[in-house]
C-alpha cells in the first residue's frame, strides 16, 4: 500500500482504511493490502443483526456508496454525507 492510512475501521474480523489519496484497502494478512477503490474519505465495517458483514463508504462527493464484493460498489440514495459508521443495532 503506498503511504499511510488517514482513515482505518476495524469490524467483522476485517480491517479496512482510506490513504490521504482516497483509495480503500482491506488488509488481507501478512502484510498484503488489497485495494477496492477510489475516491474515498471514509470507510466503516461492521455486521448486521442477520450476522452478514457489512461495509459503508462515503466517497469524496460525500455520495454513500455500500460494498457488494470483488471490488464493486452501490451507491446509496441518501443526502450528502461526509462520514458513516456501522454498528449492532442498540450499540
Amino acid at each position: 500500500m503506498p503511504g499511510s492510512l488517514v482513515q482505518i475501521d476495524v469490524g467483522a474480523g476485517r480491517v479496512w482504511g482510506v490513504n490521504a489519496a482516497g483509495d480503500v484497502y482491506r488488509f488481507q494478512g501478512s502484510g498484503q493490502w488489497e485495494v477496492l477503490g477510489e475516491g474515498f474519505q471514509n470507510v466503516s465495517v461492521g455486521t448486521l443483526d442477520s450476522g452478514n458483514r457489512v461495509v459503508w463508504g462515503v466517497k469524496t462527493v460525500c455520495s454513500v456508496v455500500r460494498y457488494l464484493g470483488g471490488g464493486q460498489w452501490q451507491p446509496v440514495s441518501a443526502r450528502s454525507h461526509r462520514s458513516t459508521w456501522v454498528g449492532r443495532c442498540g450499540v
